[in-house]
C-alpha cells in the first residue's frame, strides 16, 4: 500500500509535469516542491520516469476500479454499461489532468515512457477485445480484436477532430454511443466473412503483471486501515470496514454483498485524508474478487 508521503509527491510532481512539462520538470524541481530529500525521493522511486509512471497507473487504477462498480449486478452483454465504461476511461484522464501529460510523452522521444504507455494501451485493447465478446457472444471473437482497434480509433479520431479542428466539444458518451453503433454493423459483417486482419487473441497475450492479494493479506491491510479510522472516532466508518472484514473471512464469501459494499466503502471516504488510500483498498477487493469468481 502506498504511504501519504508518497502520494503527496505524486500529485506534486504531476503539477510540475502539467505547469512545465515532461523534459523541463527535474528530480530536483520535483525535490524541491515537495520539500523532501533526495534519499526520500529515490526510496519511492528509482528515477523521473519511475514517478511519471506513477502517476499513469494511478489514473489506470481509477479507471478500472470505476469501470469494475459500474459493472457491479449488470448483465456483461449490455451495451449501455459497456458505453459507460469506456466514456470512464475518458473522463478519468480529464478528471486527473492526464491529457497533457500523454502528449508530452508522445513528443519526448523516451523510449522507456512510450513503452509504458504501450502497455497500457495494450491492456485497453485486450479489455475491449474481452468485453466485445461478452456483448456479441463467443462466436465474435474472431474480429473482436479488429473491432475493438477500430472502435478505439473512431472515437479518438473524432475527438481529435472536434477538438483542434471543427472546435466542437462532443460527450464522452455521445461519441462512444456513435461508435458502438457502427461496431454493431462492422461486427456482423466480419463475423460473417470472417474477412479479418489481426490475430484472434493478438491483445490478450498482452499481460501487464498484477498484484492478487489473498484472503489473508486483504484482511491484513483492512484491519490496519480500520484501525486507524477507529482511532480517528468514525464509528459509522468502521463498522462499514468491519462489515466486509467478516463477510470476506467466510468459508463462502458473498459475491454480491462484497460488491455492493465496496462501492460504498470507497464513497464513504471521498474528500477526506483516506480517500486515496481507500481506492487502493477497493481496487485491491475487486481484484480479489475476480479470483473467487474463477
Amino acid at each position: 500500500m502506498m504511504n501519504d508521503r508518497k502520494r503527496q509527491v505524486i500529485a506534486v510532481a504531476k503539477e510540475l509535469f502539467i505547469k512545465n512539462g515532461v523534459i523541463a520538470t527535474s528530480v530536483q524541481d520535483i525535490i524541491d516542491e515537495s520539500q523532501i530529500s533526495k534519499g526520500t525521493f529515490y526510496n519511492y522511486f528509482s528515477s523521473k520516469n519511475a514517478c511519471l509512471i506513477a502517476i499513469l497507473e494511478q489514473g489506470n487504477e481509477e479507471t478500472s476500479l470505476r469501470r469494475q462498480e459500474i459493472l457491479s449486478g449488470q448483465s456483461i452483454s449490455d451495451k449501455e454499461i459497456l458505453t459507460k465504461q469506456i466514456s470512464i476511461h475518458m473522463l478519468v484522464n480529464r478528471e486527473h489532468n492526464l491529457i497533457p501529460i500523454f502528449q508530452a510523452i508522445h513528443f519526448s522521444g523516451d523510449q522507456d515512457l512510450k513503452a509504458a504507455v504501450k502497455r497500457y494501451q495494450l491492456a485497453e485493447l485486450a479489455w475491449l477485445t474481452g468485453r466485445l465478446v461478452d456483448i456479441y457472444g463467443e462466436e465474435s471473437a474472431v474480429a473482436a480484436s479488429d473491432c475493438a482497434v477500430m472502435m478505439y480509433g473512431i472515437i479518438q479520431h473524432l475527438m481529435h477532430i472536434g477538438k483542434n479542428l471543427v472546435k466542437q466539444d462532443i460527450a464522452p458518451t455521445d461519441l462512444v454511443d456513435f461508435a458502438m453503433r457502427r461496431i454493431d454493423s462492422i461486427m456482423a459483417d466480419m463475423v460473417y466473412s470472417k474477412d479479418t486482419i489481426l490475430e484472434q487473441d493478438v491483445f490478450l497475450k498482452a499481460h501487464i503483471n498484477t498484484k492478487i492479494y489473498t484472503k489473508h493479506e486483504l484482511v491484513a491491510q483492512l484491519t490496519k486501515f480500520n484501525q486507524v479510522v477507529k482511532n480517528e472516532g468514525k464509528s459509522d466508518h468502521d463498522q462499514l470496514i468491519e462489515f466486509m472484514i467478516d463477510e470476506i473471512q467466510t468459508k463462502s464469501p458473498r459475491i454480491s454483498i462484497i460488491e455492493s459494499v465496496n462501492r460504498s466503502f470507497r464513497e464513504a471516504f471521498t474528500n477526506t485524508g483516506h480517500e486515496h488510500q481507500a481506492k487502493e483498498l477497493s481496487a485491491n477487493i475487486w481484484r480479489y474478487i475476480d479470483t473467487i469468481k474463477k
